[in-house]
């Protein structure tokens, strides 16, 4: 869009082709005496014309639907700027007021004298008559007012129509060449666009402009590298156009070379007199891209300098809690997500807050935000994943079995979520199903997943046929799942177990001395191991060893408290099984059915502190 603004009282045109106030200058003043005015980023155009004209174009033709008669200058701005600056340095300059043409006064300024409409233009390729300047002049200022309209395609070879009528009037109009290109290479002529663009370069025409357009010609032919050539000779002609860096970044990203659009980006940078608002588009787009290259420090580093300019900028804080969650500060992640939650509680903010915790290990706090999140968009399938996390992390099944099927809601079958998501919410659900003794169900999720997981399903698989006590067809799937992973821990660990199962202790000791040497900080291998050893009365003092390891690893294992009390009990050390015991029901354990039952416990049931200790934990006198 254009508009039309003239002066309260009249300005000399003679000053305005010197001007120069309050950083604006004259730009370029081209052959029709149109002068151009600019701060160095925006445009007004002053027009020493006699009239303000109201054009249409209908189909094929011109026409002026009527005439403004007009003594003196009168300004245009064209779309795409914004000359606030330039308007008030105008206004500060001649003591006048700028009038625009949507404003009640501006009617009162120009003339109401109209004429009737008359036909100014031909059909296409039908140029039969002198034109005079005037009439020209006419057609170039529509050319421009459609260009600034131009949105659909239509528009494109309506614009085409005035460009090539404007060739024919006069062939040596590097301005009408220019825009015929423009409209040729937007319907997709591209060899016709280039010609044209190179032929008003040859009369002159505005370099900036063909060069950019150049560029955007050969984008969209596919030619990226040849439109970055013509990207970096527009940016010669104006190294302070901001638009022209953005434009070479974006070719650089077309051509698979981030570094460069980032180098592209620092460039930028040191543009001196940089507006704010370009600085901080800047610093964002390049931490971005510095991010998704792993330049974590650099990407740091330039949203911090965001930040300091626009500080209420909440997004910036997800930016920063993502660049620090990947450079492995989960600490100073969570701090972040929860600014950003704080200052906007989106779904995606919430979202990143709950997953900062899982990452921080704090299943138990992850739950209130991800369910805020799906409170407010029922359809973030991440969020109900990351709830699923949560729940079997916290034992709770029941609740992750929701969850998961949430997760799975509007693609139940995986048909479009093959990877990650949705082999990882069938996963979750499979477990919690598994866990919930619904082993069935659990061996099809299993199953669903066996294409895309590998060594996964076979492993899962394997679980939910050990706690069915299926033993050889559990055996069967850990020696597949060993295939895909032949030095997994957790896979060696449970094929040793299985083949204690199934009576050969030997075998399911290798197994398990392997896992552990496989991953010597493995603490469910010390206690697997010892758990075997501990079932003969003369490997007990290694069983002590390993169950002692499990705990140094991992002070919270209350099994591994429990096996050391039954050693204990076993050996007749009562003050130590007790101690140990205690451990263990500090540490959570709370299976009473297995106490009760267990015959390493019988020589402690009659002692006072152990019926003292176990009515204490388990509320029973």
């Amino acid at each position: 869009m254009s508009t039309d603004y003239v002066p309260d009282q009249k300005i000399p045109y003679s000053e305005i082709k010197t001007f120069n106030h309050r950083g604006v200058r004259v730009d370029e003043i081209d052959e029709h005496e149109n002068i151009i005015l600019t701060d160095g980023t925006n445009y007004l155009h002053a027009c020493p014309r006699s009239e303000v004209e109201t054009l249409k174009i209908s189909k094929k033709k011109l026409e002026v639907i009527s005439r403004h008669p007009y003594e003196g200058v009168v300004f245009t701005r064209y779309g795409g700027n914004n000359p606030d600056r330039i308007i008030g340095a105008i206004e500060d300059y001649f003591n006048v007021r700028l009038i625009s043409e949507h404003d009640g006064e501006f009617e009162g300024i120009v003339s109401h004298r109209k004429s009737s409409s008359i036909i100014r233009g031909k059909e296409e390729g039908s140029v039969t008559q002198k034109w005079s300047d005037e009439e020209v002049k006419s057609f170039k200022l529509l050319l421009r007012k459609m260009w600034d309209k131009l949105e659909y395609q239509e528009d494109a070879k309506e614009l085409r129509v005035v460009a090539k009528l404007l060739t024919e009037i006069d062939p040596n109009d590097h301005e009408a060449w220019h825009y015929l290109g423009v409209t040729n290479g937007i319907l997709g002529a591209f060899d016709e666009a280039r010609d044209n663009l190179y032929h008003s370069l040859e009369l002159g025409g505005h370099k900036y402009s063909n060069y950019f357009q150049l560029s955007n010609v050969f984008m969209s032919r596919g030619d990226i590298k040849e439109a970055i050539k013509w990207g970096y000779k527009a940016l010669k002609c104006d190294t302070e156009n901001v638009s022209i860096y953005h434009k070479i970044a974006d070719l650089h990203l077309l051509d698979g070379d981030t570094g460069r659009a980032i180098k592209v980006l620092e460039s930028l940078l040191k543009v001196p007199a940089l507006r704010e608002e370009d600085l901080y588009n800047v610093l964002i787009r390049a931490g971005n891209l510095c991010m998704n290259t792993q330049r974590m420090k650099k990407a740091l580093d330039y949203f911090e300098e965001a930040q300091k300019l626009n500080p209420a900028d909440g997004s910036l804080w997800t930016d920063i809690g993502h660049c620090l969650s990947r450079s492995g500060d989960t600490e100073g992640a969570l701090s972040a997500f929860k600014k950003a939650a704080s200052a906007n509680p989106s779904p995606h903010n919430l979202y990143n807050l709950g997953d900062a915790y899982l990452a921080s290990n704090m299943p138990e706090r992850a739950i209130p935000p991800l369910v805020e999140a799906t409170r407010k968009d029922p359809s973030y399938a991440l969020a109900h994943y990351d709830l699923s996390l949560a729940f079997i992390r916290m034992g709770k099944y029941q609740e992750g079995v929701s969850a998961s099927i949430a997760a799975l809601r509007s693609d139940p079958e995986m048909k479009f979520q093959q990877t990650n998501l949705g082999m990882g919410a069938m996963n979750n659900l499979g477990l919690c199903l598994m866990n919930l003794g619904r082993h069935e169900e659990a061996l099809e999720c299993f199953r669903r997943n066996k294409r895309l997981l590998g060594g996964n399903f076979f492993f899962n698989t394997g679980l939910t046929l050990f706690r069915m006590k299926r033993y050889k067809e559990a055996l069967e799937h850990f020696f597949r799942a060993l295939e895909v992973s032949p030095g997994d821990p957790e896979y060696l660990n449970l094929a040793g177990q299985t083949y204690e199962k199934l009576g050969k202790r030997k075998t399911g000791e290798k197994y398990l001395r392997e896992s552990i040497k496989k991953d010597p900080k493995y603490a469910l291998g010390y206690y697997d191991l010892g758990v075997i050893l501990a079932k003969s009365k003369t490997r007990r003092r290694e069983a002590l060893s390993c169950f002692t390891k499990a705990i140094k690893l991992d002070p919270q294992m209350p099994w591994a408290y429990y096996s050391i009390a039954c050693i204990h009990a076993l050996s007749g050390d009562k003050e130590k099984a007790l101690a140990y015991l205690e451990q263990s029901f500090k540490k959570g354990l709370r299976d009473k059915k297995h106490i009760d039952s267990d015959a390493d416990m019988d020589s402690l049931r009659h002692d006072k502190e152990f019926t003292k200790m176990m009515a204490k934990y388990f509320n029973h006198s």
